[in-house]
């Protein structure tokens, strides 16, 4: 009967009433998707842009921050080391001081520095010399947050003038990073304190000091911890001919910086000369002796 007749190639029929495949509704399939990845890809980066100052203010922001510079501007090819100081926030306008202590011409350079953050960027602002001399000013540092221990970003200058007359420098003379100089982490286990002796006393009025430390007689393989409080700021460093440089932050009225003898090497007792600077200027430079039972420290009273 005709109501259950079966058509000749069943296979065939079948394909017959399934729907075109339409590769242009595909492609499109395809791009919506690509689109909505990329979205979601630029809110995840807003995020994270954002997450640093969702809080409306600028407080992330206080304290020391260090890295380099690299100008390529004004007949200047180098990098160099970039220090700034931030220390007064009101919601998103920040004051406080840039510090460049190895300009080609002019080190322990001082700058005033102002800034703000509009949208998810930060623009430091760099207008007035406070000491040292033969800055470019009137210099913008533009910044994209991404990381709130990490900074990067552009330098440029709003307009030329003596000391700086190239054009490049009007949209992108140069580029840095620095990094939040944040108190040590690691506590000194109890098992392994040791008595400590302090062999000198100096006094100092920033927040900061700067040590240059180097080995002053012979390489012998000496290797120390340096601590401030009990806590660690330079880890297992061999010690050298040739100076390391470290700022340290000082958090407390009275500070104690140890030299803490990691071996003996094959000279003992373990040995390191410290040179301390405190505002661009050296207040002391001192040879401390450690060994495995007790340490020579220096303590420094901030005033």
């Amino acid at each position: 009967m005709a109501a259950n007749a079966q058509p000749a190639n069943p296979t065939r029929a079948a394909l017959s009433t399934m729907p075109s495949f339409d590769l242009t509704k595909l492609k499109n399939m395809k791009k919506n998707v690509a689109i909505l990845l990329l979205a979601l890809l630029a809110n995840l980066c807003t995020a994270q842009e954002k997450d640093c100052i969702l809080p409306g203010n600028a407080d992330f922001l206080k304290g020391i921050w260090i890295g380099t510079f690299t100008q390529y501007a004004c007949n200047v090819n180098e990098t160099y080391p970039m220090t700034i100081e931030i220390d007064r926030v009101e919601g998103k306008k920040i004051s406080g001081t840039f510090i460049w202590k190895s300009l080609p011409n002019t080190p322990d350079s001082k700058t005033k520095l102002e800034g703000e953050i509009i949208g998810s960027k930060i623009f430091l602002y760099e207008k007035e010399l406070i000491s040292g001399g033969d800055i470019v000013l009137d210099g913008v540092y533009e910044i994209s947050v991404y990381d709130c221990e990490a900074l990067n970003g552009n330098w440029k200058i709003n307009k030329l003038q003596n000391n700086c007359n190239d054009p490049k420098a009007l949209t992108d003379g140069g580029r840095f990073t620095i990094r939040k100089l944040s108190p040590p982490k690691q506590k000194e286990p109890m098992n392994k304190k040791r008595a400590v002796k302090i062999v000198n006393n100096l006094e100092v009025t920033t927040k900061y000091i700067t040590i240059s430390l180097w080995d002053d007689k012979e390489e012998d393989g000496d290797i120390i911890d340096l601590r401030i409080n009990g806590e660690i700021a330079i880890k297992d460093f061999t010690v050298k001919k040739k100076p390391i440089e470290v700022i340290i932050p000082l958090l407390e009225a009275e500070n104690i910086l140890e030299l803490y003898a990691v071996n003996l090497g094959s000279i003992p007792p373990n040995t390191a000369s410290l040179s301390i600077s405190s505002g661009g200027n050296v207040i002391a430079t001192i040879t401390l002796k450690s060994d495995m039972l007790k340490s020579e420290a220096i303590k420094i009273t901030k005033k």
